[in-house]
């Protein structure tokens, strides 16, 4: 996520992060977990990573450590009473 945006910070009227901070907090409640992951894509400001070099000298580094941190801090999901055997 390459926006600068502190997901874990105060929402200070912007929509971004008031979406992601409720969201988890819905989930959280709801004892659900979510994933939205989109890890590494080219281009995209909500990647999470980005990939550095060529060939076979390829890295990763991490674009920002709130967003990692709020997905992170999600519960586990668990199955429905009944739904799974």
């Amino acid at each position: 996520m390459t926006t600068g945006l502190d997901y874990n910070g105060p929402i200070n009227g912007n929509y971004y992060i008031a979406y992601v901070q409720a969201d988890t907090d819905t989930m959280r409640s709801l004892g659900m977990g979510s994933v939205y992951w989109p890890g590494l894509r080219n281009g995209d400001s909500y990647s999470m990573e980005t990939l550095h070099g060529s060939g076979t000298a390829l890295t990763l580094t991490n674009n920002n450590a709130s967003s990692t941190l709020t997905a992170c801090n999600s519960p586990a999901p668990r199955p429905l009473k009944g739904q799974w055997p």
